[in-house]
């Protein structure tokens, strides 16, 4: 069975990251995705560099073009380069985000940690589309300019992770990679309290890893029918390198409950 999911963000044009990666890894796992651009990623072209936002007309037509075919299972929001996208898309989707779930995965911030989004434009998505979220993945970087702390080691994670959802977001997943440290952490943080997956060696190799195909991954589980912890649990499934586990035997990740 297929499920229709809307994609918005932006664009890629190798389709390894953003809202691209996002949708292959959907349509992998057999779940029918539409996709509506917002933007360009040209930060490698020399006569055009940053990010490229698509006309607001043409936003526009693309969301109530693929909402015309009926709703969808799910909405999944990526990156927003601009109040007046945040605004834009907050007012296509209102009728459709009080019938169906928002699943968001933002970007705010460069492969470098460079902030690429402004600061006007992030506390407009929190003002009007953090209550509107479901279910929000983030990394430390972009957790960093929607919580309003500072996440510069795995310690930080937890109490951020429950910071976020004082935004209005009903469920987050924070994953954290710090360089140096042995562990990598996930916390999810939902009605049921806080949940930690701590591992080793997670797939770091692997060349399809990302926060899109970690969002995804997550997504896919609520697709099918789990919830927010089960299909938390499934991610950890998808992203650990079992050789890599079977070489250390002291490695736990099994995912744990904290009191919260």
């Amino acid at each position: 069975m297929t499920h229709t999911v809307l994609v918005i963000g932006q664009l890629d044009v190798l389709g390894q990251s953003a809202a691209p990666a996002f949708y292959r890894a959907m349509a992998a796992a057999g779940f029918d995705a539409t996709q509506v651009v917002t933007s360009i990623e040209a930060s490698g072209n020399p006569v055009a560099p940053g990010d490229m936002e698509i006309p607001a007309a043409i936003i526009a037509w693309q969301i109530e073009e693929a909402l015309s075919y009926g709703l969808p299972q799910m909405v999944c929001l990526g990156k927003l380069t601009s109040e007046e996208q945040v605004e834009l898309v907050a007012k296509h989707l209102a009728g459709c985000l009080k019938e169906v779930p928002l699943f968001c995965a933002p970007s705010f911030v460069e492969d470098g940690a460079h902030r690429n989004v402004s600061l006007r434009c992030i506390a407009h998505w929190k003002r009007r589309l953090a209550h509107e979220v479901d279910y929000l993945v983030v990394a430390p970087e972009d957790a960093e300019l929607l919580a309003g702390t500072e996440v510069n080691d795995t310690e930080a994670l937890v109490p951020t992770a429950a910071v976020l959802t004082t935004l209005g977001c009903d469920t987050v997943l924070l994953d954290g990679r710090f360089p140096g440290e042995p562990m990598r952490i996930q916390v999810l943080a939902d009605e049921e309290g806080l949940h930690v997956n701590e591992a080793a060696v997670i797939a770091e190799s692997r060349q399809d890893y990302s926060t899109a195909t970690l969002a995804a991954s997550f997504a896919g589980g609520l697709l099918s029918g789990l919830n927010a912890v089960a299909a938390f649990e499934r991610v950890q499934e998808t992203l650990v390198d079992q050789t890599a586990l079977s070489r250390d035997h002291s490695c736990d990740s099994k995912v744990r409950r904290l009191i919260g």
